[in-house]
This record gives structure tokens, sequence and C-alpha cells, in this order.
């Protein structure tokens, strides 16, 4: 027969990303904003990625309990893989975001953005697709599951384009 070994020293998550958007509307719909992004994937090689992104907007369903917006906008990229030397470059965002409130302290959402290299946009690009629901514990404390889907056009060397995971945890809101 065969003895399966398992490798004590495999990983299943190093993963670290966080964001900030200020949104400012200009009509009942039409805002403008900018949004921050950070993140680090061990497991897929990404020692740091970074995005600085001016946007415009517009909600184009914009209900108390559901809300869908559409965004576009630059974005200074900076981006540090395993593999590769650091770089800065010049990309775009363009996302949207669907949520809707099941109760006051339930809540559902879906978002896509896609992210390409200006100079390079059929080649290097990221699609990120997430979909989740948060429930209040506290005013700022909530519990969430998401489910993510991340594609790099370009990952670092050796790993996969596609990245999925599932994640559970606590959300905390400032």
């Amino acid at each position: 027969g065969e003895a399966k070994v398992k490798d004590v020293n495999q990983k299943n998550t190093e993963y670290l990303r966080g964001y900030g958007q200020y949104n400012r509307l200009f009509s009942e719909r039409f805002y403008g904003g900018l949004r921050v992004d950070g993140e680090y994937d061990g497991i897929a090689g990404v020692d740091y990625r970074a995005r600085i992104s001016p946007l415009a907007g517009y909600y184009f369903i914009k209900k108390p309990k559901t809300t869908l917006s559409g965004e576009v906008g630059p974005s200074v990229v900076f981006e540090n893989l395993a593999t590769k030397r650091s770089e800065m470059y010049a990309g775009f965002r363009a996302g949207e975001r669907f949520e809707h409130k099941l109760t006051d302290t339930t809540r559902i959402w879906q978002s896509f953005e896609y992210i390409p290299r200006v100079d390079r946009w059929s080649e290097k690009y990221l699609l990120i697709g997430e979909v989740g629901i948060d429930a209040a514990i506290t005013k700022k404390t909530s519990l969430s599951l998401v489910a993510q889907d991340n594609f790099d056009s370009e990952p670092a060397a050796g790993r996969k384009q596609n990245d999925v995971r599932v994640i559970a945890g606590v959300r905390y809101k400032f």
C-alpha cells in the first residue's frame, strides 16, 4: 500500500487586505471619491499591492435597503511580487457594488472590479469578485462570511492566476 505523509509546513492562508473609501455626493445619485486599497498574500506571492484610486461613481439603484453603484477612475498601483522587483504603474479601475439589507442588522453584497495596467491593459490586469453576508453583533462589530475570487493575469512566478478563498471573520467599523 501507499503511505500518505501530510506536510506540516503547508499553508492554507496568509492573507491580509484592507481598504478605505471616501465618497462625496454631487447630486442624488452622482458622486466622486477616493479609494485606497492594500493587500498582502503570502501564498500568491504578493509581498504588497497598494492602489490609490480617485473615482467618479453613480447609484443606479439607491433605496433605503438596496443599492447598486458603478465607479470608474484612474489608479496608481504599487506592487511587489515575490519573484519580481517592485514597480509602480498607472492603472484604471472600473467597479460595481450591489448591497441589500435583509434586516436592520444583516446585509448581503456582491462586488466586482477590473483593474488593468493602462499601457498593457489586455495583458496585465486584476479581476476581483466578492460575495458576502454580514450580521451585526454590536454597533461596531459583526460576523461575516465572504467568498472571493481574485484573478491576476501576471501572477508571481510559479503561482496560479486564479485564487479563490472563503473567509469567515469578525469585522470592526471605525
